[in-house]
């Protein structure tokens, strides 16, 4: 993976992936109770006189214990058949798992990297994070990951991990809008439907929806991340400031959310998702 990124044109020499997945049977406090699957270097401190984390790890039992539980909201989205053909696309689901986390971690090191972003106070523009910001580099990562997939994996492995993704997206959305009336990846979902709608990619959701062939999937991935590159990555390298390229990311996130059409669209398939899961899970 380390290799695809040292040569992305648009790599700048600072960021690597540094990433394990685990298989993890015994959990406590906030690693059993927190949805959260991958844990971090930086937030740790070694005991004394014991070695630090090697890597930062992606807890895979944690994983797929959370995409089982979901399986009712993705079915409520693209219909039993939907769900059942996209199941088919995926394949091996703890391979596709995996692969989209490498993916993601390694589409932050593209362009101007999350942790330069971090150390510049990019995300905190006003001295407090800003959640918009947040949510349009995890896009950013995912479009460049997106971008990599087609790289360095066969295609029906690249595809595999684009409709995981999409599962993952938009039912943790669903999902928790219907527990908590919360949106846990926050502007992201409809940050990246938005995109597939730029990107001319009807979105498969409801009772009749139907998944488009491999090669329909394959396109629509590159046109995600060259939409992404063109409209974020590539202005936030020629800001020449972090400020500018802070301006620069608000700008077009101030451009979508005007997007009436897209936003409408969002809600429709967001409130037929809601719909379906009231006689399925219960409120909490």
């Amino acid at each position: 993976m380390n290799s695809a990124i040292e040569r992305h044109n648009r790599w700048q020499g600072h960021m690597r992936c540094s990433l394990r997945a685990a298989d993890i049977w015994l959990r406590s406090g906030q690693f059993e109770t927190r949805p959260d699957i991958l844990y971090k270097m930086s937030h740790f401190r070694a005991s004394e006189g014991t070695p630090p984390m090697p890597a930062n790890i992606v807890d895979l039992t944690k994983a797929l214990r959370l995409w089982e539980r979901r399986q009712p909201v993705y079915a409520a989205l693209f219909g039993f058949e939907g769900l059942e053909a996209a199941l088919h696309l995926i394949g091996n689901v703890d391979q596709a798992i995996v692969n989209e986390y490498f993916l993601h971690e390694a589409g932050h090191c593209i362009g101007y990297s999350v942790e330069e972003k971090i150390r510049d106070n990019f995300f905190t523009p006003g001295g407090e994070p800003s959640p918009l910001l947040i949510a349009l580099e995890e896009l950013r990562a995912d479009a460049h990951g997106l971008q990599l997939a087609l790289e360095v994996l066969e295609p029906a492995d690249a595809v595999a991990v684009f409709v995981y993704y999409l599962l993952q997206r938009f039912g943790v959305h669903v999902e928790g809008l219907h527990e908590t009336g919360t949106a846990p990846y926050g502007l992201i979902p409809y940050l990246l439907f938005d995109a597939l709608q730029v990107a001319g990619f009807y979105l498969p959701h409801g009772a009749s929806a139907q998944w488009p062939t491999r090669e329909v999937l394959l396109t629509c991935m590159r046109d995600i991340s060259t939409i992404m590159d063109d409209a974020v990555t590539g202005p936030e390298l020629m800001a020449g400031s972090p400020v500018a390229a802070a301006f620069a990311g608000g700008s077009y996130l101030r451009q979508r959310l005007l997007e009436e059409r897209h936003t409408a669209m969002f809600r429709q398939m967001v409130d037929g998702g809601l719909a379906e899961l009231h006689p399925t899970l219960p409120t909490q």
